[in-house]
Formats: structure tokens, C-alpha cells, sequence
């Protein structure tokens, strides 16, 4: 997306729009499947010798759910996006998507989650527990520090 700064005069200008997904670079990444277009709301203004942008850019997507490797429909969205361009006399557009790419980027959650419920997979058998019951049993007590417990400390 390249702004035209002819096109921004006194008092800004709001710019709403959509780029392709693919500015994300998102398509070798394994646990991204879906990716909708990158849609934005920004209000341009030029204070000084800078283009200012505040707004909104917010994108779709499909990401694996790090509990159950299921994936899950979501919307990451930057409510906050400011950014600042420094404008050289001779300066005639500023392409914004990189940073439309990096706002969406950062919102990415490091560990996504379908929901608060998930309650993932089965540390023994590996069955998805969102689904099915698993026969493993469980260990109630950590036999690690039986050693440790048998010693006896100096009195």
C-alpha cells in the first residue's frame, strides 16, 4: 500500500482499505493455514516534516492451537498502529505495508489457544482430551525425591 503524499492536505486524510495476506509471508509457516486479507483504518496527517498514521490493522486467520494442534479460526488485530515517516523534500509516496505486516505480526500470540477450555492432549498416548477420554492412569505421586527423602540431614 503506497500513500501518495500529494493526496494527504491539511487536516489528514482517513484511509480504509485492504491489502492481500500475502504481505505477511506467512505461507512456510506450519502453524498458519488460512491467511484473509489485511484490512485497515488508518488517518494520515502530516505534521512538520513527518506523515503521521494512527488507526487500525486487524487481519483473519487460521492458527494450530498450541494445548491440542487443532486448528481454530481467529482475528489478530493492532487497535493501537502509530507510526511516523520521516518526508525528504522529494519524497512522493510512503509504502506502509511492511508496517501493516509488523503490526499484525506482533499481535500474533506466541502460544495460541482454541479456547480457555481446551484441555489439550494426553502427555502419555497423545489423544487430543477435547474429543475423547484416554485410558492412561495417572500418576499421583512424583517419585523423583523418594532418594532425597530417604537421607537424613545432619542434626
Amino acid at each position: 500500500m503506497k500513500i501518495v503524499l500529494a493526496h494527504i492536505l491539511e487536516g489528514g486524510k482517513l484511509l480504509e482499505g485492504s491489502e492481500s495476506g500475502s504481505i505477511l509471508e506467512l505461507d512456510e509457516e506450519p502453524r498458519v493455514r488460512k491467511v484473509g486479507p489485511v484490512e485497515f483504518a488508518v488517518f494520515a496527517e502530516r505534521v512538520s516534516r513527518e506523515l503521521i498514521l494512527r488507526g487500525r490493522v486487524g487481519c483473519s486467520l487460521d492458527l494450530q492451537c498450541s494445548r491440542c494442534a487443532e486448528f481454530f479460526s481467529t482475528r489478530v488485530e493492532d487497535s493501537s498502529f502509530l507510526r511516523a515517516y520521516e518526508i525528504p523534500q522529494d519524497l512522493e509516496t510512503v509504502d506502509i505495508a511492511p508496517d501493516l505486516r509488523e503490526g499484525i505480526l506482533l499481535c500474533l500470540p506466541a502460544f495460541p489457544v482454541c479456547g480457555a477450555e481446551c484441555a489439550g492432549l494426553c502427555a502419555r498416548c497423545g489423544a487430543n482430551l477435547n474429543r475423547e477420554r484416554c485410558d492412561c492412569e495417572s500418576v499421583s505421586e512424583d517419585i523423583r525425591w523418594d532418594v532425597l527423602d530417604s537421607l537424613k540431614a545432619l542434626e
